[in-house]
Order: structure tokens, then C-alpha cells, then sequence
């Protein structure tokens, strides 16, 4: 499967975080890396977003009209934390997902973007 070159935009209120990637498409999953050897699954059928490296792994699923529960987990102290996710918007266009959420009192819009 021919990787595709993705824009990734992440926002919150303190800092914008812009980065293109080279990432795959395939099994109704985005698949790329961030720095630090960062590994991040999108899965676009149950809207759950999977973030782990050497350190973290983090575990979040985004749903528009009820509440959910994400997990951290902190690999060096072997702790793992349940935050809670409030899904403000999540919108799936052609070539596009943006999600706005809040954990934890903290506003964040996450895009990814397939760049042509």
C-alpha cells in the first residue's frame, strides 16, 4: 500500500502543532509517525485515536454525543490513568478528519489532513 503524505494539525490553547508526515491508509486506519518515535493509529470506524512510544501509550475514543473514557498509561512506573473525553466535534470529510474534544479541562482540535 503506497504511503500518502499527511498534514497534522494539533491546537491547543497554549501552542500550534504542524507537522506533514508520510503515513498509510489502509484497514480503516490512518497509520503514521511523529517525532520521538511516536507511533499513531486513527481508527476511522470507532473514531479512536492510539498514540504510543518507548515511554506512553494513550488510548482515546471520540464520540459526538456522549462521554468516554480514555487511558494513560505510563509505561517506566507501570500506572495507567482513565481521563474523561468530551467529544465537541467530529467531522469526517473527503481527505479530512477534524475533531475537537476536551480532557481534563484541557480544549484540543486534532486534524488530520491528506495532502494531494
Amino acid at each position: 500500500m503506497p504511503k500518502k503524505k499527511l498534514k497534522i494539525t494539533i491546537k491547543t490553547k497554549e501552542e500550534l502543532l504542524e507537522e506533514e508526515v508520510m503515513g498509510l491508509i489502509q484497514n480503516n486506519k490512518i497509520i503514521y509517525h511523529e517525532q520521538k518515535d511516536t507511533k499513531v493509529e486513527y481508527n476511522l470506524t470507532h473514531h479512536q485515536l492510539k498514540r504510543s512510544n518507548q515511554e506512553m501509550e494513550m488510548n482515546y475514543t471520540f464520540h459526538p454525543s456522549k462521554p468516554t473514557q480514555g487511558l494513560i498509561k505510563i509505561k517506566d512506573l507501570q500506572k495507567e490513568w482513565s481521563v474523561p473525553i468530551q467529544t465537541t466535534k467530529l467531522v469526517e470529510e473527503e481527505g479530512r478528519i477534524s475533531i475537537e474534544y476536551e480532557v481534563e479541562n484541557h480544549f484540543v482540535k486534532y486534524q488530520i489532513e491528506v495532502i494531494k
